[in-house]
């Protein structure tokens, strides 16, 4: 960590994997360069300008709380609310700014979220990646990001390409929010037609899980995305009847 004299500016060049807590108050700084490696803030940080940079991330339940401030998200840097890995609350009394190619990383854990509010100022989306960890629940509607100031939606929204796992998300908006959904999508329509009632039924058994709130394995994970004849090869393998068909 290298700051000036006065402390007037902090730089923080952690290095790529590694952790950098503060669970106090960034006071009397007029900026903060995040450059490398991961800052979790549980405290408030007055600075003006707050800057995260290709590689780094900006991750905790503090707050940029210096009216009028700018938190900026560049290009390969990433906001993640909430503790490292966990469900928690970013604030920012001031604008938030999301250049294009940058990253809103949210972790889920059922019906518990994590979100960024935005209590004073913009939300400029920037057309942002949206990545999401943890474990998501379907038909579902989270709001990870909120701004009092309006302006969302239209032209400055996220990335719409959304996925976790075989689940394809959906962003929506109001003029105060961002929304994200994870809807069910149903393995029987992708079979081909003619597909034989064991594979018929592999299928309807991994549709009923997902509709009651099951989440499947990683492993099951690419099944959305074969082709009917592949979908159908690799249900006939998971109904077990290789051996004697």
């Amino acid at each position: 960590i290298v700051g000036s004299g006065s402390q007037d500016a902090i730089n923080f060049n952690l290095g790529a994997g590694n952790v950098f807590t503060y669970a106090s108050n960034f006071t009397g700084i007029n900026q903060v360069d995040i450059n490398s490696g991961t800052v979790v803030l549980n405290g408030a940080n007055t600075a003006a300008l707050v800057d995260v940079f290709n590689g780094s991330t900006l991750a905790g339940t503090g707050s940029i709380s210096a009216l009028g401030a700018t938190l900026t998200i560049h290009a390969g840097g990433t906001l993640a609310p909430g503790p490292i890995g966990g469900i928690g609350t970013f604030s920012v009394t001031g604008s938030l700014v999301f250049q294009s190619a940058a990253d809103y990383m949210i972790n889920i854990n059922g019906t518990t979220y994590s979100k960024t509010a935005v209590m004073t100022g913009t939300a400029t989306l920037g057309g942002a990646n949206v990545e999401v960890g943890g474990t998501v629940s379907t038909n579902t509607k989270y709001t990870i990001l909120t701004d009092t100031g309006g302006g969302i939606g239209g032209a400055n929204i996220f990335n719409p390409n959304v996925t976790y796992g075989i689940y394809k998300g959906t962003l929506s908006y109001d003029a105060d929010d961002v929304y994200l959904t994870f809807m069910f999508e149903s393995l029987l329509p992708l079979l081909p037609p003619g597909a034989p009632q064991n594979v018929i039924n592999v299928a309807n058994a991994i549709d009923n899980f997902i509709a009651g709130g099951g989440t499947l394995p990683p492993q099951f994970s690419n099944l959305l995305n074969l082709t009917g004849a592949q979908l159908e090869n690799t249900l006939a393998a998971l109904e077990g009847q290789n051996a004697t068909g």
